[in-house]
């Protein structure tokens, strides 16, 4: 604890309100990136993406002869 001398009065104070208060987080900054390829190509290749997860392949079931 601090004492500070006020005329003849001794106050008695705690720590500062600076170093206990909890510290304010600022804002984070989003950054955009860049475009490294052109738009057209892009977009094609979301396309061509998009049809080969479409895709589903047959699942064959063996009969019991090929088993054996």
């Amino acid at each position: 604890m601090i004492r500070k001398k006020l005329g003849k009065q001794v106050c008695e104070a705690g720590p500062s309100k600076a170093h206990t208060e909890e510290p304010v987080q600022k804002k984070k900054r989003r950054y955009s990136m860049p475009e490294l390829l052109p738009r057209d190509f892009i977009e094609e290749q979301r396309a061509k993406f998009a049809e080969i997860d479409a895709f589903e392949l047959e699942e064959e079931v063996a009969s019991e002869t090929e088993l054996e």
